[in-house]
């Protein structure tokens, strides 16, 4: 699958892949860092002028928490502005109060598996709730 091929719709907004680069970047970090879930950054969009929505997946349970953080527009598109300025930028998250706002997506669950198998453990085969296309459903499993 490709970047083109990549997209994922919700409240009407069409989110991307999260760039490698971005989990790679000195200022991303995994917001507490203690053991059992996290969510996990998967796609974004950019929202409003120097605002970009963020997915983190549960890769267990594929329910999405999407949150809102601050941009930075540059030459390669809008980036989260803690990457940029070093105040750090959570690439993951845990589960915390906030219900969830939607499942995985197809081509999220995808790109999850590429971008995040050698930094996590993530579950395989029947372990994960299946992923639901673009579109469908957020209650279907």
């Amino acid at each position: 699958m490709t970047d083109a091929d990549y997209s994922v719709a919700f409240e009407g907004v069409e989110f991307g892949p999260i760039p490698r680069s971005w989990l790679n970047h000195p200022n991303a970090y995994d917001r507490d860092r203690r053991g059992g879930p996290r969510l996990l950054a998967v796609s974004a969009a950019a929202y409003r002028p120097k605002t970009l929505r963020v997915r983190y997946a549960h890769p267990r349970t594929g329910q999405i928490l999407v949150c809102q953080t601050a941009g930075h527009e540059g030459d390669d598109g809008t980036v989260p502005r803690a990457l940029v300025n070093g105040s750090g930028w959570p690439r993951s998250l845990r589960p915390g109060r906030s219900d969830p706002m939607d499942v995985l997506r197809v081509a999220e669950e995808q790109h999850l598996e590429g971008l995040w198998a050698d930094r996590v453990e993530l579950p395989v085969g029947q372990q994960r709730e299946r992923a639901v296309a673009d579109g469908g459903d957020a209650g279907a499993k």
